[in-house]
Order: C-alpha cells, then sequence, then structure tokens
C-alpha cells in the first residue's frame, strides 16, 4: 500500500509528525525542551495587539 503523503504529491522522506499539548503560555518552554532532547518543533506565531488599562502593547500568540 502507498503512502499517503506519496499520494499526495510530496517527498516521502521518512520524516514524522506530531502534536504536543502543552500548558497555556507554555508554548517557548516545550519547544526549548524539545530542541534539548534533539526534536524539532514548529509553533508559528503572529503578532497581535492586547489592550488592558488603557495600555495597549504588541505580543507574540500561537497560531493554533
Amino acid at each position: 500500500m502507498s503512502n499517503p503523503a506519496t499520494l499526495a504529491g510530496e517527498p516521502d522522506d521518512g520524516a514524522r509528525w506530531y502534536v504536543a499539548e502543552t500548558l497555556p503560555h507554555k508554548e517557548a518552554l516545550a519547544i526549548e525542551h524539545l530542541r534539548r532532547q534533539a526534536f524539532q518543533g514548529f509553533c508559528p506565531r503572529f503578532r497581535k495587539f492586547r489592550s488592558h488599562a488603557r495600555k495597549r502593547e504588541q505580543v507574540l500568540v500561537p497560531l493554533f
């Protein structure tokens, strides 16, 4: 049986993807722990404006 990645036209390089659930606001710490164990992490983030007590600041938040 063929690999689904090959059927979709993507190269089959043997890499596997896993999803890790993290604690809220601890994504960067989880990525650091994965890198220490020689895993490659992927956590896309985007800039968002946050308002609190008449103060507005720009923060990085996870995409998903």
